[in-house]
């Protein structure tokens, strides 16, 4: 993924595409955001080879508003298709992707509570 400014990426696949960690709550102070949610997401989801069937929704959690997507990974190494899903909020200090991977598609549905919980429960500190 590619930012102006500071990014942050909460990494679960394995699969290393991150810029910087981040997690718990959101800082608020700095720079404002150069880009917003849907784009930042985008280009998160077009980093990665073998994408497919994108769904992108927005939504709103502790007064900041967000894009998610789900789609499907084809995995070469594991020679399979799985669910994956990402979510992105701007802030002040630019902006931050969530990403839930996993082995397999039953790995990733079985992490989602985790993932949903972390997209609703967001606040900027």
């Amino acid at each position: 993924m590619a930012c102006d400014g500071p990014c942050g990426v909460a990494e679960t696949s394995g699969r290393d595409r991150t810029a910087a960690s981040s997690g718990g709550t959101i800082g608020a102070a700095g720079p404002a955001a150069r880009h917003d949610a849907r784009t930042v997401l985008e280009a998160f989801v077009a980093a990665e080879d073998g994408v497919s069937k994108e769904q992108y929704s927005a939504f709103t959690s502790g007064g900041l508003s967000g894009t998610k997507v789900d789609y499907l990974y084809a995995s070469e190494l594991l020679d399979e298709t799985k669910k994956e899903s990402a979510f992105a909020v701007t802030t002040a200090d630019g902006p931050v992707v969530v990403h839930l991977g996993g082995l397999d598609t039953d790995e990733h549905e079985e992490m989602l509570p985790a993932y949903e919980l972390a997209r609703r429960t967001l606040r900027v500190a």
